[in-house]
């Protein structure tokens, strides 16, 4: 139960993110502690989209039960993990680090 409650809590705020991403583009790339700061709309705007999927496939995930599909969400993180904080490095750190964070507490969550 605990685990659904998490893992619905991320998909929402991922579908919130992506909402917000696409009303307000401008907002994110012109911010410079955006890490999104100098990003051409273009971009901020496909990552809307992909932020608002990603969270719709938590949601499903969450209504099914799918507690295997929650489990392979746990790699993704921590491959974004590294990506942002090695290759991205900058703001992209505070991003890398809530990526690891939720990955370790999904899977531990899952666990119990």
């Amino acid at each position: 139960m605990f685990a659904n409650l998490f893992f619905g809590t991320q998909g929402v705020l991922l579908v919130l993110n992506g909402i917000y991403l696409l009303l307000f583009p401008e907002k994110a790339a012109t911010d410079a502690w955006s890490p999104l700061f100098g990003t051409p709309i273009p971009v901020v705007r496909a990552m809307s989209v992909s932020s608002f999927t990603i969270g719709g496939f938590y949601l499903l995930a969450v209504y099914r039960r799918d507690r295997v599909f929650m489990a392979l969400s746990t790699p993704g993180r921590f491959l974004a993990f590294a990506v942002f904080w090695i290759l991205n490095g900058g703001p992209w750190r505070n991003v890398a680090m809530f990526e690891e964070v939720m990955g370790l507490l999904t899977g531990l969550i899952l666990l119990l």
